[in-house]
């Protein structure tokens, strides 16, 4: 806003108005002609704008349980602002949380957040390693949870793994909400 407050005075804008003040939306010259009756007066300003940075966290996400999350501005000569009050261009996410990041540069400031939530991992425990002898055998259990899958190491799919022989064996187990995690014994 462009504003003259001489009581009793005409304006003359160069934009045409003719009121005491002006909103200005595009860089350029303006001028004001003031008319008290007595004397004539005439000032000039430039106005430029700044074009803001352009930043941009993200859409919201959900994680996997252990999962990070890097995120960045690529803004040269600016200031940056994380909610935690950091002030470095990169964050990396390891919990659930709301996050913030303002951008300043050229006297322009723009802002960005992002909701991060986690989902939990499936739970998989096949214990401890362990010595079997010779003819005997072990059952591996890596759970019967619903809508859980299950894959081991020789592609077998069973939520239990009978072992015979020596050696390394390992499940992976898929959630139902994406997630998954693994164990050897």
């Amino acid at each position: 806003v462009l504003h003259s407050n001489i009581t009793g005075a005409t304006y003359l804008w160069s934009t045409g108005a003719n009121t005491d003040a002006i909103n200005v939306r595009q860089a350029g010259t303006y001028w004001l002609r003031v008319d008290n009756g007595a004397c004539t007066v005439t000032d000039t300003i430039n106005i430029l704008f700044n074009t803001p940075p352009v930043m941009n966290l993200g859409q919201d996400t959900t994680l996997c349980q252990g999962e990070q999350l890097h995120l960045s501005a690529t803004v040269s000569n600016a200031a940056f602002s994380w909610q935690d009050g950091s002030i470095s261009n990169s964050n990396t996410i390891t919990q659930p949380g709301i996050y913030w990041l303002q951008v300043k540069q050229g006297g322009c400031a723009v802002s960005d957040t992002i909701k991060v939530a986690y989902k939990p991992l499936p739970l998989v425990n096949l214990g401890g390693d362990r010595t079997i002898c010779g003819n005997e055998s072990t059952m591996l259990e890596a759970g019967n949870t619903p809508g859980n899958t299950y894959t081991w190491q020789d592609g077998s799919t069973k939520g239990v793994l009978n072992i015979f022989k020596e050696g390394i064996y390992w499940v992976k187990v898929q959630a139902p909400n994406g997630c998954s995690a693994s164990d050897t014994v």
